[in-house]
């Protein structure tokens, strides 16, 4: 009887225990504690992000991924332009030349990361006003002035051309036409490049279009309006275009490779961004260059 007793208790302290919550057991291999949360920033806006219920940013309506370093702004690559302060902008205005002339894949990324307008207007303007202190040395404002309203239309018109190939590649409605204009005046420092042989290379439209498809000029050439034949002039300018080209793709790669883009969209997306470029830069030269320099001779 007293065993039976005995059995009762055991069978109702064991039905006790496995009906009672379960109770958290130490162990060297348990995960560590999440870390404390850290403030999340949007890299095109700098909206704070932290504690929406969705990933898009309520000002600007960027959508991002919760996991992505640029969120957190220590981690987040930024153009020396835009790091710089104070008199730190001259060093910060001459490394972002270098970048973009030099390394303009780094530049992408970066730009990917955050490329200010205000910022790379500052940069643009200092460009221009670099450029045409030429003038002290060399007085010819009619090619300066001309060259200068040509370059606003042609960083305009590429913009807009960019965004839209952005918005068809990656389905993102309208693109990203602040951020293109931005990289547009970031590469006014191509002026610099072109300041050596007295302006950007005059190429137009017409004259490639006839020279792809074999067909003469209305004078019966297939010269190319300035940079023909095998001239240092005519390389040099062949050479301006083909870096300025090249530049613009590598941007693109950069830009592209920092939004995870894949392998695919990177090289389709940097091989028209090359082919944009250049047709961009001839077309916006015929059509408006050549009429501005009229424009501005009467």
């Amino acid at each position: 009887m007293t065993e039976h007793r005995v059995g009762i208790v055991a069978r109702l302290l064991a039905r006790r225990r496995a009906d009672a919550p379960p109770t958290a057991v130490p162990s060297e291999t348990a995960p560590a504690a999440q870390p404390a949360a850290v403030e999340l920033l949007c890299y095109r806006c700098d909206y704070p992000l932290t504690g929406l219920p969705q990933p898009r940013c309520p000002e600007c309506g960027l959508s991002f991924d919760w996991g992505d370093p640029r969120l957190r702004p220590g981690r987040r690559e930024k153009i020396a332009f835009e790091k710089a302060r104070g008199v730190g902008r001259l060093g910060g205005f001459i490394a972002t030349c270098i970048t973009v002339l030099l390394a303009p894949w780094i530049f992408g990324r970066q730009a990917a990361a955050r490329a200010g307008l205000g910022a790379a207007a500052a940069f643009g303007l200092t460009c221009v006003a670099l450029a045409c202190g030429l003038l002290l040395v060399d007085p010819d404002p009619l090619m300066y002035g001309a060259w200068m309203l040509t370059a606003l239309v042609h960083v305009t018109v590429q913009a807009w051309a960019l965004a839209h190939l952005d918005a068809r590649l990656h389905g993102r409605a309208g693109g990203n036409l602040r951020s293109w204009l931005a990289v547009g005046l970031y590469t006014w420092a191509f002026f610099f490049v072109h300041l050596p042989t007295g302006g950007p290379p005059v190429t137009l439209f017409t004259d490639v279009l006839h020279a792809a498809t074999g067909t003469p000029l209305p004078m019966g050439t297939y010269k190319f309006d300035v940079p023909y034949g095998r001239t240092v002039e005519a390389l040099a300018a062949w050479g301006q275009l083909a870096w300025w080209s090249l530049v613009m793709g590598l941007i693109w790669a950069g830009a592209s490779w920092a939004h995870r883009r894949s392998v695919s969209h990177v090289l389709i997306g940097t091989l028209l961004a090359i082919l944009l470029a250049f047709l961009v830069y001839t077309m916006v030269l015929e059509t408006i260059g050549v009429h501005v320099v009229m424009w501005l001779a009467t």
